[in-house]
């Protein structure tokens, strides 16, 4: 007896979820390494050789309690706190340290500014427990810089919150009870291209978990991203929307505007594979040219 078609196209979809719920704890990790990379220059550098212990992050973090760390001790608490989970267990321990972060974060320096939020980045990519912890205090802080114009801050609050509602229902909750989402439809719609990667790595996280927490309805507010992918597709493409594609492909409201896509899609491939192989055949043709040059002078000898 045939299967029947929707049973069928259930388990092709249920099968694409459990893809992308394998991929996402790595993935969120990946694209902070990328921002990182990106913000080098105004967040200092950014050391993996450096084992930090616990006596010195319980150090800073009792002086950032106090009063704003100086830049280079920021510039090595980032970098703590993104070396482990157990630096991230450690840190928060400090009591009411989150508000000392906040307090950071809402600030009048700008520079100060980046350094809590990027720590706040880094600390949300601790487990359920820890980002909870964090969304508590700064959700209502890294929804209002959405609004703002500082760019760098808003590209590391925005991986903040992709992060945030990525490892944990409860802040996905209380980031979507204050608009979370809605901002991001918008920013999606109308941002400058340089944040349009932490935008899509955002919005991936808060679509996937509406989509699978039941309680929200979160269908109406993702169809404009259809849309804006169909609009803006080369921008997003270029900035690894293909997981916010493949996620919006498995909800029927959205199959009308990703329509507009699939041309624009398809050429993409092509071009991409197309490049590739010219890539291999301009390589393997100087590799070839090279051997037969040499066995020809070995030959002449």
């Amino acid at each position: 007896m045939a299967e029947n078609p929707e049973t069928t196209k259930d388990k092709y979809v249920e099968v694409m979820r459990e893809d992308m719920r394998e991929t996402i704890s790595s993935y969120r990790k990946h694209q902070r390494e990328i921002v990182l990379n990106k913000n080098r220059q105004a967040l200092g550098e950014i050391s993996n050789s450096l084992c930090f212990s616990k006596e010195f992050i319980l150090a800073k973090a009792h002086l950032l309690k106090k009063k704003p760390l100086a830049i280079e001790d920021y510039q090595q608490l980032q970098n703590a706190l993104i070396q482990s989970e157990e630096n991230i267990n450690t840190f928060l321990k400090v009591e009411n340290i989150v508000y000392a972060l906040v307090r950071d974060l809402s600030g009048k320096n700008p520079v100060i500014q980046l350094y809590a939020a990027s720590c706040c980045c880094n600390i949300a990519l601790g487990n359920s427990k820890v980002c909870t912890i964090l969304v508590k205090s700064a959700a209502p802080y890294l929804i209002g810089i959405l609004d703002t114009l500082n760019y760098p801050l808003m590209d590391i609050c925005i991986w903040t919150i992709g992060n945030l509602v990525g490892g944990s229902e409860k802040a996905f909750e209380t980031l979507y009870a204050q608009g979370c989402l809605r901002h991001l439809v918008s920013l999606m719609c109308n941002c400058d291209i340089s944040i349009l990667p932490s935008v899509i790595y955002a919005s991936i996280h808060c679509i996937y978990a509406g989509t699978q927490y039941k309680q929200y309805d979160v269908i109406d507010e993702i169809v404009p991203v259809a849309e804006t992918l169909s609009e803006r597709f080369s921008e997003c493409i270029r900035s690894n929307a293909s997981w916010l594609l493949a996620l919006l492909s498995s909800e029927p409201a959205c199959t009308i505007p990703l329509l507009k896509v699939v041309p624009s899609a398809v050429n993409y491939l092509y071009s991409s594979i197309a490049d590739e192989l010219s890539d291999v055949i301009r390589i393997t043709g100087k590799y070839n040219t090279r051997s037969i040059g040499a066995s020809s002078k070995g030959v002449i000898k």
